[in-house]
């Protein structure tokens, strides 16, 4: 039963660390639409 748990206890752990390392890839995508519009606007 323990091991079991840890095993599941592991699991959920993982998707955390997934998200971490999704947010700098928004802020590139945020960032690359803010220089677009930069560069359009005079």
């Amino acid at each position: 039963m323990q091991r079991r748990f840890a095993t599941i206890a592991r699991r959920p752990r993982e998707p955390d660390f997934h998200p971490l390392p999704r947010i700098p890839i928004a802020l590139r995508n945020a960032g690359r639409g803010w220089r677009q519009g930069a560069q359009q606007s005079p």
